[in-house]
């Protein structure tokens, strides 16, 4: 199997769980008076995951337009269970370093699991842990 039926493939199934993620928390209860309920933050994580499968699918059809070489490096089996294995410690370490700085530290090692250049994977963790910040502060009202 090539690499570009793969991308697709992987974009493909991504948008597919996104999908069925939405519609299972369909039935979930409503809270009245504009409290989020429980469906708020599983929606979020479909949204999320629907974004990247199309941005995966638009950057595989962009590559493949373009004669230009991948500018990505290969991800690796190390690479993704490296990035599993922060994403499972993040809980031991959380009531420690708070969410923020947890999440902050999670998303710059995953970053530099994936090769990102140092400013990259500073300026990403740093965007991510404020996004979480302004979400759990700002649109469900929980301190962090």
């Amino acid at each position: 199997m090539s690499e570009k039926s793969t991308t697709y493939i992987s974009s493909g199934l991504l948008i597919l769980f996104a999908l069925a993620l939405w519609i299972a928390t369909a039935d979930f209860p409503t809270q009245s008076g504009g409290y989020p309920g429980p469906s708020l933050f599983p929606r979020i994580i479909s949204i999320g995951l629907m974004i990247s499968g199309l941005t995966l699918l638009f950057l595989s059809r962009k590559e493949e337009e373009s004669n230009e070489p991948s500018l990505s490096a290969p991800a690796s089996w190390q690479n993704l269970a490296g990035g599993i294995g922060l994403g499972m410690l993040f809980p031991f370490f959380a009531p420690y370093l708070g969410l923020s700085l947890g999440a902050g530290i999670v998303c710059l090692g995953i970053g530099l699991l994936f090769r990102l250049r140092w400013v990259l994977a500073i300026t990403i963790s740093i965007g991510a842990t404020l996004f979480l910040y302004l979400i759990f502060t700002l649109g469900l009202g929980i301190t962090v």
